[in-house]
């Protein structure tokens, strides 16, 4: 539907929103290589500073996802300290959690401060749905050194995917649960995780059926 509301106008000149969902799509697929692409051509079209900011960390987080993580080390820091981005808290929280992550995978000891300080003004806004992505770096991060800390955020980014009913962050948070967790608890989480998988699936082949109604 994105990539008809182009054909309709290809010159409206709030395309760049258009460009934007598209690339999130792609990302949504795995599909990075054309994610970047129509993030890039969001970026030119962006009007605000904020919205430029937005759209590299969009791109930043791709890199992230690729591991790539000196490319996105790079983009992060070139918007880290916009004054638009620090103003805005929600979108400031995301670059500064996703480049203390960054820092963590390059192994630069400022890691710590930037999660930290993400997770600082994602518990301020007191936005369950935001704050999950830092308890899953933070329970990344202490994995190998501090488990029992590490179990400590996983189970915080369980319990907080579970108010916002986010099945997928759900099955992440379990993953690094059973990863900090002792065998006689492996067993009852591993159940758990297949559980809300088989539902995810279910809702998901539901939700496609009645939308090619719709549409059709």
């Amino acid at each position: 539907t994105a990539t008809e509301s182009l054909k309709i106008n290809p010159n409206y000149n709030q395309n760049y929103t258009f460009y934007n969902i598209l690339g999130a799509n792609y990302q949504e697929q795995n599909d990075f290589k054309e994610a970047i692409k129509y993030y890039k051509l969001s970026y030119k079209g962006a009007t605000t500073d904020l919205g430029k900011c937005i759209i590299k960390n969009n791109i930043g987080y791709i890199h992230l996802e690729s591991k790539q993580f000196s490319k996105a080390k790079a983009i992060l820091e070139s918007i880290v300290t916009h004054d638009s981005l620090i103003a805005n808290k929600m979108n400031y929280a995301k670059v500064l959690d996703n480049l203390g992550f960054a820092y963590f995978k390059l192994n630069q000891p400022q890691a710590i401060d930037y999660l930290n300080q993400s997770l600082k003004i994602r518990d301020s806004l007191e936005n369950d749905s935001e704050s999950i992505a830092s308890y899953m770096h933070l329970s990344e991060y202490y994995q190998n050194t501090n488990p029992s800390l590490a179990k400590d955020f996983a189970q915080k980014a369980y319990n907080a995917a579970t108010k916002v009913n986010s099945p997928d962050d759900r099955i992440e948070a379990l993953k690094f649960l059973i990863n900090n967790s002792d065998t006689k608890e492996i067993k009852e989480l591993s159940q758990m995780q297949m559980s809300i998988n088989d539902s995810i699936n279910k809702v998901r082949q539901n939700s496609k059926n009645h939308f090619t109604k719709i549409k059709y």
